[in-house]
């Protein structure tokens, strides 16, 4: 036929077959080399559906195959959209062919589910195939079906899908399809076990008994794995691809993860019971005649009889079923318990009504009948497996400990058993645990019961509750019994028992699948580039075994079995990130099997020589050993055959040979082996051990045996060896053989030490040892004992507590002999690995999972007994962990702090010394707690009874003893400064006994304690001045005179300043005086232990001792610059170097900035590490760019040290601008605790410069170099940061000038970080409060930068916003010029959002504390008072009637006693409202304050009470300022100390809830100041009428009814107004209130405050008003500035609500 021509798309369609034919070749060819991306695909994307359809067999084979082709080289997603095009037209038109039709379409079905479309597919084959009317069609999809599933396994294939379809097919009569489906059936249930059999329920019992019989068939043939994966489920390690380019085909997958069996609850579908239930369910449950009865449940019960059921409100139909339990009628109380049963069965978590008819159910156990007591243990049993937690129905359970009845206990315990031997996953097992102490409370008292069915049941649930909690926690109630008792109840333990309950841990996770490439290669082809090969294991031994010989090159990549790693983390300590975990017991297995081991000896080994050792003769087997020992040493190759060599001897003659020359002769030559070759087997051991052990207790073999076992012990490592003997010897019958391995035992820990060794193991065997009715063993496991303790300490007696007083008695007398440890002789290969990795320490246990919620309530109980049994039980939980726990303790710290000061005396001693305990349990560890816990115990020393000073010194002796004395002082600040000399006496002792014990000097910063000893020496106590004497001696012999002097305080009175520095100049003297005469001890490097803890640690051959040389190098030159002070030399040399390029680094910043990007990020820091090298010294230079942020630490610790100290300033301000680069960079990373230090160190840097005598000046380019990088961080996550940067930022200002630090925070707004945007925009609010809008000057129109942000979405930035502008608009000279600033164009909305805050605002609350000098205005005396200052735009007003002068300022009256006169205008203070005005009330500007110079000491404590963020500081100040008595002090800081008082109390005030702590400071804080008679008069009239008229404003509020001693404090405002009224003079308090009084009358265009407000201030004045016939007899007093405002106020429109202030005013004119 001549080809015909014409385009291949419209030949593919052509109407001749063989045209058809020849295009489909064509296709194939031009899909097999073509590449992704290529059109070819979507112009051909169309045609398959008619392709594979072809009418003609032989095209549409040649059809099939070009489809291949496509499905090949095309995407995954281009061929899940053609699966569901080709399921249908496949099966319906390719099924039905011929044979190689028929394969390749099933080719096709593999390769979608290869290309992850298996979906479509089954569909198709299932409701078309398998449905199909030709049984040859549905015959093949079913064998399809099989071969999708034989291929790829069920993991990726819609099996829920499949499983329902399965009974159908089994519904044909043709036999064959009937075969089909029982072959798919089998192969289902490879795959996925026990819930197919599920599936086939309904099959007729002949074919359930032939599937159950294929079942077992292929049950027997093991778990399968897959021929073929996925693209995204490829493994890691395969070992070929098959020829002919298949996908994947057969390779060996040795890293397959197993796959979860599906639960049938989760492939049925929910049956809705309720609905389906009569409607007259409940009315036949009721009827009388029990048959009715009977019929209903059943109803019930054919309806619940499913798999799962669906949620719903089953409470009546359980109370009904309830009610039935009790019927007279068993067999309706059977159905009954069958019926709840299933309920529980196919509800699960949703059947929440086990914990109401458990006692019910229980209580049937009384019945004898198996038709009540049957389904009664079955419902039971579905109620634990699927509905309730233990613990939530434990107390139902105890309760039939008081049945009448013994069996309800017998079967109760039986239930218990059934559930405690179940395969429970670790949350039971961990619910269990949770219930060992009633359950162990209840088998004791079962155990006693007078029915020998109940001890016996008693018996076996104790067995059972072991095999899930391990023996340790059963150990306190397993003591309690007698020995028959124990006896009876160890005969029930499981042979293997647990050593502890896993925490229960959350689902795995799904581990990641290899992502496919980005450009993915087609399957089909070759992979340009194999999967990397897994990494080979280190040790040969270690190597595992390939599965099949016949793939040796296999590698595996089998991952740790489960139980392996749990046993690993729940022996011992837990592996911390990053570390290897601690090996359990170690399971080797040699690298060849026994039979390759032989065979490849028969090929090394002369055959005569080999058939020899089989000679029942033994000397002729004695010269075989000979001549074989011989011929290994004349090998070459013996380091690759000794495992061969040993695997011969092992074979025969055998370590068993009944011939001791024979055998010697064979343990020699394992002992040469040992030292000949480089690297001795594990496996080689694992051969050896077992028969040389046996042979030990003979007496010709146990010197070449114990030297065999020391070899290998020395090749490899004691501690695997000792596994290996604990592993075959704990079952050994024979006790000589026992006593013999504990003699290797105790003499290897004698000669390696326990290095590496585990010592869990150890005790185990040992105490097996404890249990042998053998004396020798038991004398032997005694002294085993004795060696290892003299390596880990006393602490391994806690370990064997439990073990028989008498056995206990003389393990403590054998433990008195025992010496120090010996010097360790010999040492293991592997023995530094394994102590690396947590061997040879005592093991210590978690304990947070015991510290349950219901611990916790005990121990915050009402009642002081239930408390006492909580720490109790603490105690309880400390012995069963043999004293040594994790520092993990759950919410257990957080329970004990109240319990410190407990009300109960003796309940806060027995907190103290549990604490003491967990100390010594926890060891150093218990360091991360002292924040807690310290503080509270610290303060039990202001107790009055001796007993808990007492008890807390104690606690302090413990625990530092753990943690070393460093980490105490910071809570010992407070302790020291508390004016109770008890209280300090007590603390000082305990401080007296340990700070002269630390190695002098040391880093301990013991200069924050020299301010409160030096407030000691003016205590009362005589003996409280001597100590704090001899603790500042102490303290300068720690650090240094002249830093202790320099913290004598600047506010002290002279008398006491003179006193304490007499004191301290003493002791220079006579420190000085030591030093110079070499009467101290060489310095040592600080150690964080005291001596009795070092000297306790030098038993362990690990710890080292390091120490730093008092003095440096003799040819070292001194590196002081200034006199009198000496810098800290590092290890080589002084901590920073002198550098005088700053110049030139800044021309190289111009050229290089300092901006971070990706990909200048690495050279940036590689450059800046370069000029780093030159400034500081190498070690800490390494420090400083480390890659570990702990590092970072120590390094900003080192130069925040040396900068307190006052060392290496000027090197500090050479390198200033590398510091602020070095921070910047601190800024940019994630770890919080390097960052704060990091900004510590800067701010202390800062201000010890701001301090210095010629006073640094940052430059502008230091200032770009940190500030942009610090403005974009400023909004950090962490509130801590976000203060410590607030707290940089402001010290920033004292070196730099703050105009241009808020041009850098206007830059910051520009960030797309809201948190940073609001940070920035408080801080310029707080300049601007602070500064006034002198800070603006360096930014061209900040105030319309700031208002662009009162649009923006976030709620918090549009309120920092508007905030900012308030402050502003208060820094504002007037009204009119801050509106314009604003442009013409300013939205309406966030204008109108500005004017509301404005409205709602007290301005002069936020008026710079400092105005500038721009914004202060001195009134003339001519003109009249200004009338009420406009906040808002300008509106049309009634003009008001203005006075012609201006109050002028008056001498000040001095106080005058007066009568108190009865008025009929009193008012009522506790029933005045006030609430917030908005009004502005104008400042009486004071004409002559006076400039007053003030030391630093004083600016330092005025600029502290502006630290409202940091609300502790705040209060340290407050203190301060309370227990200062200096009048003069008070009167020359009058006004800069009540301006921020006022501020602090408005800020306390306005806080939701009010801080009632620091509001109470603030008003003793007032109170004191104006119990001064000349302070009073000292404070300006602008500054009183802030302080008098915010008071009553919060007086008003009356914000105190929900508050803690809200009553107190609403009084303590009360008292303050009047001692402010009382003490001040009337010439400024008089206008005051009276201005206050006029301006806030209501009226038409302002918004005035409520009537409350002016009776409130009538109030004041009435109270002036009685003392006015006094006032007036003072010639100073000014009348006419009173009438004056007096006048003006009548003058005013009075409202209805201001007749009592009216009658007032007339009674003024009267007068």
């Amino acid at each position: 036929m001549t080809e015909v021509e014409g385009p291949l798309s419209e030949r593919v369609t052509h109407k001749v077959w063989k045209v058809r034919l020849a295009a489909y070749e064509e296709l194939e060819k031009i899909f097999n080399v073509a590449e992704e991306g290529d059109p070819k695909f979507n112009e051909y994307g169309s045609i398959w559906k008619k392709v594979v359809a072809d009418s003609n067999a032989a095209a549409q084979e040649k059809g099939l195959d070009a489809c291949l082709a496509y499905l090949k080289a095309t995407t995954p997603k281009d061929a899940a959209k053609q699966a569901g095009i080709l399921g249908d037209p496949l099966v319906e038109k390719c099924l039905s062919q011929r044979e190689k039709t028929k394969a390749k379409a099933v080719e096709i079905f593999l390769l979608f589910t290869e290309l992850e479309t298996p979906l479509p597919i089954i569909e198709s084959i299932i409701k078309v195939g398998c449905a199909h009317k030709v049984p040859k069609v549905r015959q093949a999809s079913i064998a399809a079906l099989k071969d999708i599933v034989k291929t790829f396994g069920t993991k990726p294939l819609p099996v829920k899908t499949i499983l329902p379809a399965l009974a159908g097919m089994f519904d044909h009569p043709d036999g064959a399809i009937r075969d089909e489906a029982a072959a798919l059936t089998v192969e289902l249930y490879r795959w996925l076990g026990q819930i197919v059999r599920t599936q086939v329920d309904s099959l007729k019992p002949i074919q359930i008994k032939e599937l159950e019989t294929a079942f077992e068939e292929a049950k027997a043939q093991g778990k399968p794995t897959p021929l073929r994966y996925t693209i995204s489920g490829m493994p890691a390690v395969v070992a070929a691809p098959t020829s002919g380019g298949a996908p994947s085909g057969g390779g060996v997958v040795v890293a397959e993860k197993e796959e979860e069996e599906l639960d049938p609850y989760d492939l049925a579908d929910p049956v809705d019971v309720l609905s389906k239930m009569p409607a007259d369910w409940h009315d036949q449950i009721g009827q009388s005649k029990w048959t009715i009865r009977r019929d209903a449940v059943d109803a019930l019960i054919n309806l619940a009889s499913t798999p799962r059921l669906k949620p719903g409100d089953y409470g009546e139909v359980v109370k009904s079923l309830k009610k039935l339990l009790g019927d007279a009628n068993v067999v309706v109380v059977g159905k009954a318990a069958k019926a709840l049963g299933l309920l529980a069965k196919g509800l699960r978590k949703d059947f929440s009504y086990t914990k109401q008819i458990l006692p019910a159910m229980l209580d049937k156990f009384k019945e004898k009948k198996g038709q009540v007591v049957d389904p009664m243990n079955e419902a039971l049993d579905f109620m634990y497996d699927g509905c309730i937690s233990l613990p939530d129905v434990m107390e139902e359970i105890v309760e039939t400990e008081k049945a009448k009845v013994p069996k309800i206990r017998q079967d109760t315990l039986a239930w218990l058993t059934r559930c405690f031997k179940k395969p429970n996953n670790a949350a039971k097992r961990q619910a269990i645990s949770k219930c060992v102490k009633p359950l162990g409370n209840f088998f004791i008292a079962a155990l006693d019961d007078s029915t020998p069915e109940v001890r016996d049941a008693a018996a076996a649930c104790f067995g059972a509750l072991a095999g899930v909690v391990g023996e340790r926690p059963l150990n306190p109630y397993l003591n309690k019994l007698d020995a028959i008792k124990l006896k009876k109840v160890k005969d029930c333990f499981p042979e293997i028992i647990p050593s502890g309950v896993p925490a229960a841990a959350p689902p795995p996770q799904e581990e990641p699948e290899d992502k496919p490439a980005a450009k993915k290669s087609a399957p089909g082809k070759k992979a340009s580039k194999p999967p990397p090969p897994q990494p080979e294991p280190e040790d040969e031994e270690d190597k595992p075994v390939p599965a099949k010989k016949a793939a040796p090159k296999a590698k595996t990549a089998t991952k740790p079995p489960a139980k392996a790693t749990a046993a690993a983390t729940s022996s011992g300590t837990k592996a911390k990130p990053g570390q290897k975990p601690k090996k359990g017991k170690e399971e080797v297995v040699p690298k060849m099997s026994a039979e390759d081991a032989l065979n490849k000896a028969k090929e090394i080994f002369p055959e005569k020589m080999l058939a020899e050792f089989a000679s029942g003769n033994w000397k002729n087997r004695l010269q075989a050993v000979n001549d074989f020992s011989a011929f290994v040493d004349k090998m070459d190759d013996v380091q690759e055959n000794v495992e061969v060599i040993i695997r011969q001897l092992e074979n025969k003659p055998g370590f068993k040979d009944s011939n001791f020359q024979v055998l010697s002769t064979m343990l020699n030559l394992v002992t040469k082996l040992t030292k000949t070759v480089d690297t001795f087997p594990k496996g080689g051991v694992a051969v050896v051990v077992p028969g040389l052990m046996e042979k030990l207790p003979d007496a010709k073999l146990k010197a070449p045996g114990s030297e065999c076992l020391t070899a290998m012990a020395e090749a490899t490592s004691p501690n695997f060896v000792m596994s290996q003997l604990f592993k075959f010897g704990t079952q050994h019958k024979n006790p000589k053989v026992t006593q013999e391995i504990l003699v290797w035992v105790s003499s290897c820990i004698e000669e390696f030490g326990m290095a590496g060794v585990q010592v869990a193991a150890l005790i185990a065997f040992v105490k097996e040892g404890f249990e042998s009715p053998n004396t020798g063993v038991r004398t032997q496991a005694i002294k085993t004992l004795c060696s290892a303790k003299k390596f880990v300490g006393a602490g391994i007696r806690d370990f064997v507590a439990d073990v028989k007083p008498a056995l206990l008695a003389t393990i403590d007398d054998e433990f008195s002999k025992v010496g120090d440890a010996p010097e360790v002789s010999r040492k293991g290969k592997a023995q530094d690995e394994e102590s690396a990795s947590g061997g040879g320490e005592l093991p210590r246990e978690d304990i947070s999972g015991s510290i349950s919620s219901k611990l916790v309530a005990m121990l915050a109980d009402n009642n002081w007994k239930t408390r006492k049994e909580g720490l109790d039980e603490i105690d309880s939980i400390l012995v069963g962990a043999n004293k040594r726990i994790e520092s993990n303790l759950g919410g257990l710290p957080a329970a004990l702090k109240p319990r410190i000061q407990d009300s109960n005396m003796n309940l806060a001693i027995n907190a103290m010394e549990v604490l003491g305990r967990i100390a010594t349990a926890m060891g150093p560890s218990i360091e991360k707690h002292m924040k807690l816990l310290i503080p509270p115990a610290i303060s039990n020393y202001t107790f009055n009874k001796k007993q808990v000073p007492a008890a807390v010194s104690a606690m302090l002796d413990v625990w530092v003893v753990e943690t070393g004395f460093a980490p105490f002082i910071p809570y010992l600040v407070p302790a020291v400064a508390v004016e109770n000399s008890q209280a300090r006496l007590d603390c000082l002792t305990w401080i007296t006994k340990h700070l002269p014990m630390q190695p002098n000097p040391t880093k301990l910063d013991v200069v924050q304690l020299a301010r409160p000893l030096m407030s000691c020496l003016e205590d009362k106590n005589a003996e409280v001045r001597k100590l704090a004497t001899a603790l500042l001696e102490a303290c300068m012999n720690h650090s240094s005179v002249d830093t202790i002097k320099k913290q004598i305080p600047a506010d002290l009175k002279p008398a006491s300043k003179t006193q304490v520095t007499a004191v301290i100049d003493s002791l220079k003297l006579k420190v000085q005086s030591q030093q110079s005469s070499g009467k101290e001890s060489p310095p040592l490097e600080d150690s964080k232990k005291p001596a009795s803890k070092s000297a306790k640690s030098t038993a362990k051959p690990s710890s080292k001792v390091s120490s730093i040389p008092a003095s440096p190098a003799p040819n070292a030159a001194p590196t002081t610059k200034t006199p009198g002070k000496e810098k800290t030399p590092s290890a080589d040399g002084p901590l920073l170097l002198p550098n005088d390029k700053k110049s030139s680094r800044e021309k190289r910043d111009k050229s290089i900035k300092w901006v971070f990007e990706a990909e200048n990020r690495k050279e940036l820091v590689d450059n800046f590490s370069d000029m780093m090298q030159g400034c500081v010294d190498p070690a800490l230079h390494a420090k400083l760019f480390h890659a570990d942020f702990n590092n970072h630490i120590k390094a900003a610790t080192e130069l925040q040290d040396a900068i307190t100290r006052g060392e290496f300033k000027e090197e500090f301000v050479q390198s200033f601008d590398l510091w602020l680069k070095w921070v910047s960079l601190r800024l940019y990373e994630t770890n919080l605790a390097s960052l704060k230090k990091a900004l510590e160190f800067l701010t202390t840097l800062v201000d010890v410069l701001a301090s210095d005598e010629e006073g640094y000046q940052m430059s502008d380019h230091e200032a770009s170099l940190f500030l942009p990088h610090f403005v974009e961080k400023f909004g950090n996550n962490n509130d801590m940061i976000r203060q410590q940067m607030r707290t940089l930022i402001r010290s920033l200002g004292k070196i730099f000038p703050v105009s241009k630090i808020f041009k850098f925070l206007v830059e910051g707004l520009k960030s797309k970080n809201a948190r940073t945007r609001v940070e920035n925009l408080d801080e310029m609010g707080s300049l601007i409060q602070r500064h006034g809008l002198t800070v603006t000057s360096a930014t061209p129109k900040p105030i319309p930068l700031i208002a662009e942000h009162i649009a923006e979405r976030d709620a918090s930035v549009r309120g920092s916003a508007l905030t900012t502008l308030v402050k502003a608009l208060a820094a504002s000279p007037s009204a009119d010029a801050f509106w314009k600033n604003f442009p013409k164009d300013f939205p309406e909305s966030s204008k109108s959002a500005l004017q509301d805050k404005i409205k709602y605002t007290q301005l002069d609350e936020l008026k710079p504390a400092v105005p500038s000098t721009s914004n202060l205005k001195v009134p003339k005396s001519s003109q009249a008072p200004a009338a009420k200052a406009e906040i808002l735009p300008k509106v049309e007003a009634p003009v008001e009637v203005q006075v012609e002068e201006e109050i002028k300022e008056v001498p000040k009256l001095p106080k005058v006693q007066v009568e108190k006169v009865e008025d009929p205008f009193s008012l009522d203070l506790d029933k005045i409202e006030l609430p917030v005005s908005s009004v502005e009330i104008p400042l009486l500007e004071s004409t002559n304050q006076s400039s007053i110079d003030h030391n630093d000491v004083t600016n330092d404590l005025i600029d502290s009470l502006t630290l409202v963020d940091d609300i502790p500081k705040l209060i340290e100040t407050l203190k301060i300022l309370n227990m200062n008595e200096d009048e003069s002090f008070f009167v020359a800081n009058a006004d800069r100390l009540v301006i921020p008082l006022v501020a602090d109390l408005e800020i306390a005030f306005a806080s939701n809830p009010i801080e009632v702590r620091l509001y109470k400071y603030l008003l003793n804080t007032l109170h004191r100041m104006l119990k001064f008679p000349r302070v009073s008069t000292a404070i300006s009239p602008p500054v009183l009428k802030k302080l008098l008229l915010g008071i009553e404003r919060q007086i008003g509020e009356d914000k105190f009814g929900n508050v803690q001693d809200g009553v107190f404090l609403g009084h303590a405002l009360k008292l303050l107004t009047m001692q402010i009224l009382d003490s001040c003079d009337p010439n400024t308090t008089f206008p005051i209130l009276l201005q206050a009084l006029r301006e806030s009358l209501p009226s038409e265009f302002s918004f005035g405050p409520q009537p409350r407000f002016i009776e409130l201030q009538m109030e004041s004045l009435i109270k002036l008003t009685k003392s006015l016939a006094t006032f007036m007899m003072n010639p100073s007093f000014n009348v006419d500035v009173i009438l004056k405002e007096t006048v003006w106020a009548l003058s005013v429109r009075l409202e209805k609500t201001s007749l009592e202030m009216f009658k007032m005013a007339y009674s003024w004119a009267m007068h």
